[in-house]
């Protein structure tokens, strides 16, 4: 609960730290569609607080009820409400029955009809109008929208600058509890344009601030630290990372290695570590793609996937995606569908990444010892149970891993096998932790790499 109530925020409007800034009930007669219903708003909230405010920490649901409140007489908190929304759906895991995306593109619609320009007659912009352009742009993402994803989020990020959240002075006037909030917008905005800049091939424009958040005492404390860790992961992406991303610079390998990261993320909700696990793991994985780019990679790593650590060397090995399938097993091995796919669109498109690059080096480096190809096989079967068993995958991307697990079945590993256990090789579908839909590897324990590679 924040110690800022909802009235404060909410009741001077022209007030530097208010959630809506002046000039915002307008004469627009576009309510006239109907009235909405504020029960639709409200029975989101409880997936709101569960699945966006996390990893969004910046608008709270005391002020998504505000804005409630205030929904028929201020259109920028009606614009909010309907992204809200619809971001709330796309993130969220609750089966609805209906097409998701029809409703979500439906709801951005009405965003977009309430949404008045920025002027000089309602600057500057408030931290909620910023997030709606932040939440736009997650979900046009979602949406398979990049480009106009891309353009919602350069508009949130030039708007930061009319907010001067760099600037000391200006910062320094601020309650303790809305300077954090504003470098937390700020900070999302900065994890956004570095995952842009690494998918999208997108040049980068804000510079992280000096320091870290500081502990903000009227938000949850796992929320504070996840959000740290998070930002402690995209802050390797520098300019000098996206440079060799975009221009093939030689990269470091170093770069990602923190010794204390585990046993501190350990600690986080169970849909922060998910996060911060994958995305690990996928910028490992940028870092090799940059090497092969640049023609730096060494045939000296450790093939085996029981190899639990990256090489701490000056060269990045031929076979580390091996090694990071195996870490991503055994990371996420212990958590639900709901508590990796709750991160939407950007988490599978990281996951995709992954499992390419997996596939990729199994089919280059065919030939290892059995009881490592079973290890491969395995890694490769987690990942498309993982990966296969979200709803929300890209067309592209099914095809692409279908067709490469194809290629893997053809290699031929396992033929001179007598036998595999239970016979049919199809033991692998047990549910996982409390039900909630795991990975089932129970019954592929006792399978050899014949009757593995039929459950490809």
């Amino acid at each position: 609960m924040s110690a800022t109530s909802p009235s404060s925020l909410f009741s001077d409007i022209s007030s530097p730290t208010s959630g809506i800034s002046p000039g915002r009930t307008g004469a627009r007669h576009s309510f006239s569609a109907g009235p909405v219903d504020p029960n639709f708003f409200y029975e989101l909230l409880p997936e709101y607080i569960d699945a966006v405010y996390p990893v969004n920490p910046v608008i709270t649901a005391d002020e998504v009820r505000t804005c409630i409140a205030r929904m028929y007489s201020d259109e920028e908190a009606l614009c909010f409400l309907y992204v809200f929304a619809a971001v709330t759906i796309s993130l969220s895991h609750v089966d609805r029955g209906f097409d998701a995306k029809d409703q979500i593109s439906s709801l951005l619609s009405s965003c977009f009809d309430h949404r008045k320009p920025l002027s000089h007659l309602n600057m500057p912009p408030s931290i909620l109008r910023v997030m709606t352009s932040v939440f736009l742009e997650i979900c046009l993402m979602n949406l398979s929208k990049p480009d106009l994803g891309h353009f919602y989020l350069n508009e949130a990020i030039c708007q930061l600058a009319m907010l001067h959240i760099d600037d000391p002075a200006v910062m320094a006037a601020l309650p303790h509890p809305e300077r954090c909030r504003r470098e937390r917008l700020y900070w999302e905005c900065f994890i956004h344009e570095r995952f842009s800049a690494v998918v999208h091939d997108r040049v980068v424009v804000l510079d992280p601030l000096p320091e870290l958040p500081p502990y903000d005492p009227t938000i949850d404390y796992a929320i504070c630290q996840g959000w740290v860790y998070t930002i402690r992961v995209f802050s390797t992406i520098d300019r000098d990372f996206v440079a060799y991303w975009l221009r093939h610079r030689e990269p470091d390998p170093d770069e990602l290695e923190d010794s204390q990261w585990r046993a501190e993320v350990s600690m986080l909700p169970a849909m922060q570590q998910a996060d911060i696990i994958v995305t690990r793991q996928w910028l490992r994985t940028v870092l090799w793609q940059i090497a092969i780019r640049s023609m730096l990679l060494t045939t000296s790593g450790r093939s085996s996937p029981s190899a639990h650590t990256v090489s701490s060397s000056n060269s990045i090995s031929l076979t580390l995606p091996l090694t990071l399938s195996h870490e991503l097993k055994t990371f996420l091995s212990a958590f639900s569908y709901k508590e990796v796919g709750v991160h939407g669109s950007g988490i599978l498109h990281k996951l995709f990444e992954i499992a390419n690059a997996i596939v990729d080096v199994v089919l280059q480096l065919p030939d290892a010892k059995e009881e490592d190809t079973r290890e491969r096989v395995r890694d490769l079967l987690f990942l498309k149970k993982l990966i296969f068993g979200f709803p929300r995958v890209e067309r592209l991307h099914r095809r692409i891993l279908e067709e490469k697990f194809e290629l893997v079945r053809g290699l031929g590993w396992g033929a001179g096998e007598w036998g595999d256990g239970d016979g049919d090789g199809r033991n692998g579908d047990s549910v996982g932790r409390d039900g909630e839909g795991g990975w089932g590897e129970e019954g592929e324990s006792r399978l050899g790499v014949r009757g593995l590679v039929e459950l490809l």
